[in-house]
């Protein structure tokens, strides 16, 4: 019986034949894929890189985005309230205008109310004079001359005017 296990030539000429398979394989098949591997870990380092730097360039504009929107946001709050106050004092400006048109439309009615009375005045005046005169010239029955039926007239005017 021969033994499971012998150190005979052919045993040393298939572990020369591997190592000489190996070292073929190692020159031929590892170092060209090992060289693969590392352009391909390279490339996916640099594609990393560049993602970090794209997601920090989106991060920047959009803080620059919302910086911007906070902006614009403040602008248009500002030309809001400086509409209203224009508003306001546009309002305030008409309703002033308003108060002293209507106050000199109130002036002019009291002047005229004023100007009338003093025409009804006089004319109510001149209307009792002629009532006195007639009166008069009926009681006394005698020709007044004009001079002085003017003196009366004007006497009694002037009574009549200051009992009031």
């Amino acid at each position: 019986m021969k033994p499971l296990v012998g150190l005979d030539y052919d045993f040393f000429i298939q572990i020369v034949n591997t190592i000489i398979l190996f070292l073929i394989l190692r020159k031929l098949l590892f170092k060209p894929i090992q060289k693969v591997l590392a352009e391909r870990e390279k490339d996916i380092q640099k594609e990393l890189k560049q993602g970090e730097k794209i997601i920090a360039e989106g991060k920047a504009l959009r803080d620059e985005y919302s910086t911007k929107l906070k902006e614009i946001k403040s602008e248009g709050n500002q030309i809001i309230d400086e509409a209203k106050k224009e508003a306001q004092k546009e309002s305030d400006a008409i309703i002033s205008s308003a108060m002293s048109h209507a106050e000199s439309i109130k002036s002019k009615a009291k002047s005229d109310i004023e100007s009338e009375k003093r025409r009804a005045v006089n004319e109510v005046k001149d209307d009792i004079s002629n009532i006195v005169i007639m009166a008069a010239s009926k009681v006394i029955e005698k020709d007044i001359d004009e001079k002085a039926h003017e003196e009366l007239i004007d006497s009694f005017i002037e009574s009549v005017g200051e009992a009031k």
